[in-house]
Formats: C-alpha cells, structure tokens, sequence
C-alpha cells in the first residue's frame, strides 16, 4: 500500500515538474487587467500606477489595479492624442470636432475623481493631433503639439494656466507637415518631424524652450537625402541630448541617430525593410527599431551604447542659413542584439515599441501580440496573444520595466501587465501577484515533503 502511494506521488510530482517547466518556456501568461476599450492612445506614468487611454470619445485614467479613477469626454468629437508626466500628476489630451483640435490639460490627476473639467483649453489649433503629436514634460510644466500642419505649439509653465481659449506660449510655422514630437524631461528642448511638400523628412531641433516667447526660432535641421515614402518614428533621450528618428524609401528603411549637442551622428540603411518605430531608452543606453521585412521575417533591432558609433557631422542647415545637410554614412552599425522569431507565431506586422528606462527590456506590438524581448541578447522573454483580439497597437512600459499596458483600436483592448525582468536571462515570466509558476513549485515542494514523511514510515514499519 505504501508503495502505491509513493509511486502515486512521485508521478505527481513529475508531472507538476513538467508542467512547471512547460508553462515557463511557454512564456506565454496572462494580463492583471484588461478594459474592454478601444484604444486609440495610451501612456503611463514612469511607476505603472497611473494608466491613459484614449477610447475615441474620452480620456479615461485608471491606477495600477485597472480602477477607474476619472474620465473626461468634449462631448462631441474625438479623442486623439492623451500624454501623462513622469510622476502621473499631469494629463495632457488633444481632440478634434470637425476642423477644429484643442489642447486640454489637468493637473493633480492622481487624486481627481468622476469627470473633472480640465484645468485649462487651448484656442482652436486646427487640424487633427494624432498620437506621437503631442507630449508632456517628464516634469509635468510643459506640453507641446504638432500634427495640425506646419505648426509647432509649445505651452509653458502649464500646472500655472487656466481657463479657455488658452494660447501657446510660443509657437513655429516650418515648412514640413509634422507627425512626430518629443520634449526633453525639463522642457527645455523639443523635436519635430514631418514631411515637405516634395516628399523629404525634416527634423527640427529646438533649445530655450522654456525662456521663449511668442516664436521660438529652431536650432537646427535635418533633411533626408532623398524623398520618402514614410516616416518611422522619433524618440529622445531625457535630456534631450539624444535623438534617434527613422524614415522609409522605396525598399529601404533609415535609422539615424544624432547627438545634438556636437551634430555628430551615424546613420545605418536597412535593405528590404520598412522601419514600423524606434525609440530610445531615457539615458541612450540603446536605441531600438522594429523592423517590418518586405521578404523576409521581421525583426526587433538594438544598439547598445549608440553614441559610441558617433562620427562627426557637417553643421546641420539652420533655418536661412546655407545649404548643407548633415553627413551620413552609407552604411550604419551593426546591430548588437537581434530578434527574428515573432513570424512563427503571428502573421501580423510590428506596430509600436517601447523600451524601460535604461533600456533593459524592449516591448514591441503586433497588434495581435504584445512580446519583450531581452536587449542584452535579443531573446524573447515572454509574450502574450493569440486570442483573437486586437491588443497592441498601441504598447508602453514604465520606468523600471516592471509594469507593461497596450492598447488595440478595436473593442476589448486595454490590457495591463505586471513583469519581473531578469535582464540577460533566456525566458522570464510575467508576475500577476501570483505567480502560476511558484504556485506549481509550491505543490511541488509539498509532494517532496509528503514523499519524504512516507518514505520515513515505510523504513519505520519495515524495521519492525
């Protein structure tokens, strides 16, 4: 009879064993939270407890349970754009009724609750303010907006506004339609890129943000060396020293990286791809790129330490100054760590990426997946998908990596994620405030002690 028991339980505990092992090779777990909204932007606060969606008809916050804090809806129109500091406690929105797009704003967003009026409005801008059109500081004292045309709108001092009808504190009319912008985490320097009307990127580069007035005149610019078919993204260190942006010509994607302070930079040019984002970790530790392959798979791309590959550039043109572009390279540097492997489970295309603060982790969307990936040695880490919904189009990740959201722009999309890094490691799992995996080891170690007391009665009865 013992025997019996005992095999019964050590076959147990073999098959928790598998399945413990099982489960985290998978990598492959399950949300904290989801909302069943569609999302048409999203942010987080730098500690993953503040939460801003976008839902096409209102802003809505949440804390890090998934609880709904507050919402705000303009009645009519759409919501387009939503940004939030680094500490959670301002909230920035753009949105759009007719032809018409207004900047609104709140402060103390963390302790607001129902639906509270904004702190203050901007005058009509325009054109619509899509999402990477507009940005908040990472201290939460300024806002600045693209994505209306040609102009750039820079909000200073903002938790110190109020009212309706709020003006910029200054503003820039370029000649390029702009879709992307960044802002330094202290407010004082601010990127833009578009596209002009024959088809060529420009990328303007802003300082004294925060003393200018009425009209701040740009430092410098960047023209790409051909027209383009696209633009594949903008991201800026937190200080602003920083930037990586990408563009598309016909079978060719761009990656350049710039050091603003020296104009020095390199440029890498990638055959046979499209470059969906790239984005920069706070300090440039690395830069990312998702990469959509025209024939082959697609890939998430880093490199570590980028200012390492830095040559010197000529001066970049200035708004009427002289002709000269900014030297590239033909070709760029190798990427120091690749990942190659979402093809063998979804057919769908890279969205959006993001990156933790000091670039330990990459978090990329396929709209039907959300995946890390290890920026160290370009493992998949964990990933999660499959059902069926739209889940990713939009992804963001705080500050320590600890906290991942996305966002699909369809119904049932937002989505929250709580995640243990261990950077430099094969598979790592997602933590949900259980861990499926230590509960399995926990049952594990159960069946070792049960194992252990029997096989102490078995030799009992047998030395009787």
């Amino acid at each position: 009879m013992h025997e019996k028991i005992l095999a019964m339980l050590l076959l147990l505990f073999v098959v928790m064993y598998s399945l413990t092992s099982a489960v985290e090779a998978s990598g492959l777990w399950t949300p904290l939270w989801s909302i069943p909204d569609p999302v048409e932007d999203l942010a987080i606060s730098d500690d993953g407890s503040i939460v801003v969606e976008s839902n096409h008809t209102h802003v809505k916050v949440f804390d890090g349970n998934g609880n709904l804090l507050w919402s705000w809806s303009p009645g009519s129109g759409e919501v387009t754009a939503v940004d939030v500091s680094a500490g959670g406690d301002e909230v920035v929105a753009a949105y759009t009724t007719g032809l018409s797009s207004y900047v609104v704003f709140w402060s103390n967003a963390r302790n607001l609750s129902g639906t509270p009026d904004p702190l203050w409005v901007s005058v009509d801008l325009g054109g619509a303010i899509e999402s990477d059109a507009l940005a908040v500081s990472g201290d939460g004292q300024h806002v600045v907006a693209v994505g209306t045309g040609n102009n750039v709108f820079y909000w200073n001092n903002t938790n110190s506004l109020s009212g309706t009808m709020v003006n910029p504190t200054w503003s820039d009319l370029v000649n390029a339609l702009l879709e992307y912008v960044c802002i330094s985490y202290d407010g004082v320097k601010v990127a833009a890129l578009g596209v002009n009307a024959t088809g060529y990127t420009h990328l303007y580069f802003y300082t004294n943000s925060t003393q200018a007035s009425t009209v701040n005149d740009v430092l410098f610019q960047l023209l790409s060396p051909n027209p383009v078919l696209s633009l594949g993204g903008l991201s800026m260190s937190a200080n602003g020293s920083s930037l990586v942006m990408a563009y598309n010509m016909p079978g060719l994607g761009v990656i350049e990286f710039i050091d603003t302070s020296t104009l020095n930079s390199w440029a890498a040019a990638l055959d046979g791809v499209a470059v969906a984002d790239v984005v920069l970790s706070s300090g440039a530790e690395i830069a990312a790129a998702a990469l959509n392959n025209i024939t082959g798979p697609d890939s998430i791309i880093i490199y570590a330490n980028p200012s390492s590959y830095l040559f010197e550039s000529q001066p970049a043109r200035a708004r009427g100054g002289d002709s000269t572009l900014l030297q590239r390279a033909n070709t760029g540097p190798t990427p120091t760590a690749v990942y190659t492997g979402a093809s063998s489970f979804t057919s769908s295309n890279f969205t959006d990426i993001a990156v933790d603060q000091v670039g330990g982790i990459v978090v990329a969307g396929t709209g039907d997946y959300v995946l890390v990936v290890d920026s160290v040695n370009g493992s998949l880490m964990w990933s999660y998908g499959g059902t069926g919904e739209p889940l990713s189009d939009h992804v963001t990740v705080s500050s320590d990596g600890s906290i991942i959201a996305s966002g699909g722009e369809l119904v049932d999309s937002l989505y929250l994620f709580v995640f243990r890094p261990t950077i430099g490691a094969s598979i790592e799992e997602i933590y949900t405030g259980s861990s499926p995996s230590l509960n399995i080891a926990f049952v594990g170690a159960a069946v070792l002690v049960i194992v252990a007391i029997l096989t102490m009665k078995i030799k009992r009865s047998q030395n009787r």
